[in-house]
């Protein structure tokens, strides 16, 4: 099944709005599972080894390879 992941609880309301926007923009009829994770950092989305994440690591990890671009090295943040 499809999971979305966050690091807050989804009240009942909340859930469905994310599941009837997934359903509508993907096609995606089948059961989707939420789940709380206290280290999550966001919110990710997971199906078949695919991942769809808006989290602060992979906010932090764009931002060090633009800066990896602009300084042409890489360095530790």
């Amino acid at each position: 099944p499809l999971k979305v992941i966050s690091s807050f609880e989804f009240d009942e309301p909340l859930k469905a709005s994310i599941s009837s926007a997934i359903k509508e923009r993907f096609g995606y009829a089948d059961k989707i599972v939420y789940e709380t994770k206290q280290d999550a950092g966001g919110m990710e989305m997971t199906i078949s080894g695919y991942t769809i994440a808006w989290t602060v690591k992979e906010y932090l990890k764009e931002m060090e390879n633009e800066l990896e671009k602009v300084w042409g090295s890489r360095q530790s943040f």
